[in-house]
């Protein structure tokens, strides 16, 4: 007698995305150096206004004066911190044949007010983007979206991540999220009154990547 089989379905070359919540204790001299950068970022965010009328339509827009900021010696324990959640990214991800050091380069502050937002975007020359979460509400999130041509658009009763466009992860204080840097992703207008602030990053990469023999070897 043969067994019933039972239907599966399962993801074929999913987008992997990575979340944690960051373990750093911030400690005076690291809360007083990012209170006056995101003084700075504040700034600049409100003199484009933050009525309904005038919404952020690009962070562009918002590029603030520091785009280097975990450079910042002060920021060094912080660095480091978030650098091992991307480098427990490629252990649980991307398992590394050769020897490639993943690193952050650029990164800046992002703030964010009622009635502003981000609109759909990805990060050029760069391998993986994240952001850590400094301050949130309960209303706050980020979207990914696909970017692949959609053959039909059809509408579904449930939505899941199969038959979406769009999938949007909320987003709470001391998270992290690290995800492809060819992922678009925007933050819808922001509805709660609480303002949110959040440390953005781009990763790349170091070391040898492919094979010579192949003629596709890249030192890097």
């Amino acid at each position: 007698m043969k067994k019933d089989i039972q239907s599966k379905v399962m993801g074929v070359f999913p987008t992997p995305v990575y979340y944690n919540i960051l373990k750093n204790n911030f400690s005076k001299k690291e809360k007083n150096f990012l209170d006056k950068e995101i003084k700075i970022v504040r700034d600049i965010t409100l003199s484009l206004g933050k009525n309904k009328e005038h919404l952020v339509p690009s962070p562009v827009l918002c590029i603030p004066k520091n785009v280097y900021v975990l450079d910042s010696k002060e920021l060094k324990n912080l660095k480091n911190n978030i650098l091992l959640e991307v480098k427990n990214y490629f252990k649980e991800i991307i398992d590394t044949r050769n020897k490639i050091e993943p690193y952050i380069n650029q990164s800046w502050l992002n703030f964010t007010v009622k009635g502003t937002r981000h609109v759909s975007h990805h990060h050029e020359n760069s391998y993986l983007s994240g952001v850590l979460y400094l301050e949130t509400d309960e209303t706050d999130q980020i979207t990914f979206s696909k970017s692949n041509y959609l053959q039909m658009n059809i509408e579904s009763k449930n939505y899941n991540p199969f038959n979406s466009q769009s999938w949007s992860l909320p987003v709470i204080k001391n998270q992290i999220i690290i995800f492809p840097s060819s992922l678009l992703h925007s933050v819808d207008v922001k509805k709660g009154d609480k303002d949110r602030i959040s440390l953005a990053f781009n990763v790349f990469l170091k070391g040898k990547i492919g094979e010579e023999k192949l003629l596709r070897g890249l030192n890097l």
